[in-house]
């Protein structure tokens, strides 16, 4: 308050300057017309009952976010269309975070963040054009303490250590072609010998985490401690804690050499508890098994026994804008055998490369054009709404799966627009799949079956603000 009446009394001294000067000019040169301090007073009383403030003048806030908006045409080999929705790859969101300063070195702050989906596209499919229209989510709630020479402590839900991981790059690509698949195609219901079947393409491939992306290693945003060190030649470490129970570690780079830009990530997490949210990935079958929100199995609310290893590495050349990014994820998931009660597979991975040139061509800004490629192998798991005939409408004697392989191939072009914080961008993938199913008794009795290959275009923009 006290900030606001001083405002007010300098723009009232400025208006009665204003006002003399006007005063002793030629009134053609300054004809403000009636009282030119009471008209810049009224103008100075309007702004301010219209202006957001802050709560307190000690803690800055600063707003921003962006909004991702795409068209997307699909053909899964029976029909194609055209949907209109949120790109989900970095979907839509608003943020508010600021910080103080504690004392020389040291200072706290926050971070307060929803994301927004109008039609959330990788939850569309054949039947269903549009998905989730119009819910915000909770991202990030979070405060933090930091020090420039020891480090952040940050408490809330936010990304655990490990959170991004798999997806360190170099190039202007990651607001629509993550490594993840379900980000793109995670609805659509699987095509097989003609027949569109009940289950969709991510019910054979890994969950990971409450966002669903779909690839082992990956982290997630979580409600936990974490503690990040301060940079030391480019290298930060981190370390997270939470909801009982997990804990994660990772180690990050970026820097600059030889002419070359490098970014790197690697993190390892481990989950020990059953008592989360329930996820596709093995489902709630046979009777007494559950599993949380990493997709790691449990049986009758036993702990769960699962790790995950993900890591990422970037390289751009400066020069020429060439560039290569790589990424793995392993996911260990011990309880899988005692669920089947027969050995299986009980781990999950992909990699992916990414390659292409990065180059300002238009005085617009730079133009990004690549390639990519992906695989992911699934191992066992029981899929789907939770009942042993998941896959009867596949094949009604072999309802487990024992493992899956699916993979896609794309390529894409981002255009950024430097004037607007803005990115334009056409991509392209080719999904092709098959899945391996065994029955309940003996899963060393199983049948093949390949799906008809999924084409996607995806074409928006971004736009910061």
């Amino acid at each position: 308050m006290a900030g606001s009446v001083r405002m007010m009394g300098r723009l009232s001294w400025l208006a009665a300057a204003g006002c003399l000067l006007a005063g002793g000019a030629p009134a053609g040169a300054a004809d403000l017309g009636g009282d030119c301090c009471a008209d810049l007073e009224e103008r100075i009383a309007e702004l301010e009952a219209t202006t957001a403030r802050k709560g307190n003048r000690k803690v800055s806030l600063e707003v921003s976010g962006h909004i991702n908006e795409a068209v997307m045409w699909w053909d899964d080999g029976l029909e194609s269309n055209v949907y209109q929705g949120t790109n989900d790859t970095a979907r839509s969101r608003v943020r508010f975070k600021g910080s103080a300063k504690i004392a020389d070195g040291w200072k706290a702050g926050y971070l307060l963040e929803f994301g927004i989906r109008t039609n959330r596209l990788p939850r569309t499919d054949a039947d269903l054009p549009s998905a989730s229209p119009g819910t915000p989510d909770l991202r990030h709630s979070m405060w933090f303490i930091e020090s420039e020479r020891y480090g952040k402590v940050s408490m809330g839900q936010t990304s655990q250590a490990s959170d991004g991981v798999t997806e360190v790059t170099t190039a202007n690509t990651n607001h629509f072609a993550r490594p993840s698949l379900s980000k793109w195609n995670g609805n659509f219901d699987v095509v097989i010998d003609g027949d569109r079947k009940a289950n969709e393409w991510r019910d054979f491939m890994a969950q990971s985490g409450a966002s669903g992306d779909n690839v082992p290693g990956e982290g997630d945003r979580r409600n936990l401690v974490r503690y990040d060190t301060a940079e030391i030649a480019g290298f930060i470490a981190s370390a997270a804690w939470g909801e009982d129970d997990f804990w994660d570690l990772s180690l990050r780079y970026k820097g600059e050499f030889a002419g070359f830009k490098l970014a790197a990530a690697i993190g390892y997490a481990e989950y020990s508890d059953a008592n989360l949210r329930p996820s596709p990935a093995l489902g709630s079958v046979p009777a007494g098994s559950a599993s949380n929100l990493r997709g790691c199995s449990s049986i009758g609310g036993v702990d769960v026994d699962c790790s995950d290893l993900g890591l990422s590495a970037s390289i751009m050349h400066s020069g020429t804008g060439l560039f290569v990014t790589g990424a793995y994820g392993l996911r260990d998931d011990k309880n899988r055998s005692a669920i089947f009660g027969q050995s299986v597979d009980d781990t999950d991975d992909f990699w992916s490369v990414q390659a292409g040139i990065e180059r300002k061509w238009i005085s617009l800004g730079k133009t990004t054009v690549y390639g990519e490629y992906a695989e992911f192998n699934t191992g066992a798991g029981i899929t789907g709404a939770g009942t042993v005939a998941t896959f009867s409408g596949i094949d009604a004697t072999r309802t487990r799966q024992v493992g899956s392989d699916i993979s896609y191939w794309g390529l894409g072009i981002n255009q950024h627009l430097e004037a607007a914080a803005m990115d334009l961008y056409l991509a392209y993938r080719h999904h092709e799949g098959d899945v391996t199913l065994g029955a309940a008794a003996d899963l060393s009795d199983t049948a093949s079956y390949s799906f008809e290959s999924l084409d996607i275009v995806l074409g928006g923009a971004m736009i910061k603000f």
